[in-house]
C-alpha cells in the first residue's frame, strides 16, 4: 500500500467518506458536515503544519485516510482513521494505519494517542493490533497510546551488508575512529566476535543492533534514540540473558553498558532509566 499526503483532488472523496452513515456512527462527532464546512476545513488543513492527512492507495484505488493532529506543547499527535466505505471489511485498515504511522513517525518524533468510542469494537481491535494500549476510559470514550514494539533477530553472517549500511550511518563510535572497508567489516562479522549479537526491527525496518561480550559488557546502537525503545531493548536483554560467571578483576558479576562519550542523548536516557554510572574510561591522546 502506498501512503501519500492528500492534495486538493482528494477533498470531495474525503467529504463523502466523512458523511457516510457508518463513518458518522463510529466518529466522536457524528453530525453531518456541510460541504461549505468541509471545504474550509480541508483548505485550512492543507496549510496547517500541525495537521497531516495521509491517503492509502493500492494501484489507483484510494483505500482510506489517516489524520494526525499535532500538539507541539505536549509533543503528542492524535491519530484517527476512516476507511473508504467501498473497501470496508476487506482487512485494509491495519495496513493503512500501520503504514501511515510509519510514514508519519519517520518525519516527526512524538507520542501518538487516539480516542475511540467505547462501542466502536472494530476500531478498538484495530488500534490494539498494531501496538496501541488503553490508558483511560471516560464516559463513552477509550483513550489509547501507541507503544513502539521491536522485533529481535540474531545477527547472521548474511547480514554483513545490512550491518555495514548501519555502520556507515553511525555518528557515535567506541571501537573505531574511521569506517573500515567492507571486506574488513565482513571478516569481522564472519568471525562471530560476540557472545550474543542481535538486530532489532521497528515496522519491519532494522533500526539497530546490540551485542553482549563474554566480559558482560553490552553495546547498543540504534537509529532512533528514544527512552521507550532503549527501555524495550534493555528489558529484552535482561529477560533473555544472564551475566557470565564473575572472574575477580576480569569479569564483573553484572552486565554493564558501554556508551560513547559523545552520545549524550543515550547517556541521559540510560541514567533516567535508573542505571548507575560506575566507571569512566580514558585512552591516550594519540
Amino acid at each position: 500500500m502506498k501512503i501519500r499526503k492528500v492534495d486538493h483532488q482528494d477533498s470531495n472523496e474525503i467529504y463523502k467518506w466523512r458523511n457516510n452513515i457508518k463513518s458518522r456512527e463510529m466518529s466522536l462527532n457524528s453530525r453531518i458536515i456541510t460541504i461549505k464546512e468541509h471545504n474550509k476545513w480541508f483548505k485550512d488543513s492543507v496549510k496547517n503544519n500541525n495537521r497531516e492527512i495521509l491517503i492509502g492507495e493500492i494501484d489507483d484505488s484510494k483505500i482510506g485516510v489517516c489524520r494526525f493532529e499535532f500538539n507541539k506543547e505536549l509533543n503528542i499527535s492524535e491519530v484517527s482513521i476512516n476507511i473508504n466505505p467501498v473497501f470496508r471489511s476487506r482487512g485494509y485498515g491495519k495496513e493503512l494505519l500501520k503504514n501511515s504511522i510509519e510514514y508519519y513517525l519517520n518525519k516527526k518524533n512524538c507520542i501518538l494517542k487516539a480516542q475511540i468510542k467505547l462501542d466502536n469494537i472494530v476500531s478498538k481491535k484495530l488500534f490494539l493490533s498494531i501496538g496501541f494500549y488503553i490508558v483511560n476510559e471516560k464516559k463513552n470514550v477509550i483513550e489509547m497510546e501507541f507503544k513502539k514494539k521491536l522485533k529481535f533477530k540474531k545477527v547472521e553472517k548474511s547480514d554483513a551488508l545490512l550491518l555495514y549500511e548501519l555502520l556507515k550511518k553511525r555518528v557515535h563510535n567506541i571501537s573505531h575512529q574511521y569506517l573500515p572497508d567492507f571486506e574488513t567489516h565482513k571478516n569481522f562479522v564472519d568471525s562471530n566476535p560476540y557472545l550474543h549479537w542481535y538486530k532489532y526491527y521497528l515496522f519491519d525496518k532494522v533500526i539497530g543492533t546490540f551485542y553482549i561480550k563474554s566480559d558482560n559488557s553490552i553495546g547498543i546502537y540504534l537509529d532512533i534514540t528514544e527512552e521507550n525503545i532503549v527501555s524495550e531493548i534493555l528489558d529484552f536483554i535482561f529477560t533473555n540473558f544472564s551475566p557470565q560467571e564473575p572472574i575477580p578483576s576480569i569479569v564483573p558479576n553484572h552486565f554493564f553498558i558501554n556508551i560513547s562519550e559523545t552520545n549524550q542523548n543515550l547517556k541521559n536516557i540510560i541514567e533516567s532509566l535508573g542505571y548507575i554510572k560506575f566507571q569512566v574510561s580514558y585512552k591516550p591522546k594519540n
